[in-house]
């Protein structure tokens, strides 16, 4: 298909060009998916925090139910600071873009609580 467009006498591009045009359309494309789906991410979030008291009382009615994940209030605590609800919703969104970034980014912290969380729910065989 990339041949014969290739071979169109309408496409007066070099023959060297062509690959580079084709690789900084995809890089292009790329992108702005990448954006996409970070606007997606803000705006989840917002939506998330502008209903946190109804996710904090229902996180905080599971705390007896026995998940992993959910054993205290410091959990909570944990769900609000994540949340953060101190703040603006501006600098709001600036924490979460930043810790959207650092996880992106290789944050190491990040990929120390993801090793350590899979470790902790890896099934025991016995």
């Amino acid at each position: 298909m990339c041949y014969r467009v290739y071979q169109t006498p309408r496409l007066s591009l070099p023959k060297p060009i062509l690959p580079q045009v084709l690789v900084l359309v995809l890089v292009l494309s790329l992108v702005l998916v990448c954006c996409r789906f970070q606007e997606m991410c803000y705006g989840a979030y917002l939506a998330i925090r502008s209903h946190a008291s109804l996710f904090i009382n229902l996180f905080s009615l599971m705390l007896g139910s026995g998940m992993p994940e959910l054993q205290s209030f410091d959990d909570i605590a944990y769900l609000r600071k994540t949340l953060a609800l101190e703040k603006s919703q501006q600098e709001a969104l600036e924490y979460f873009s930043k810790q959207m970034n650092d996880a992106h980014h290789g944050g190491w912290s990040t990929k120390m609580d993801w090793i350590f969380h899979t470790i902790r729910h890896m099934p025991n065989e016995h």
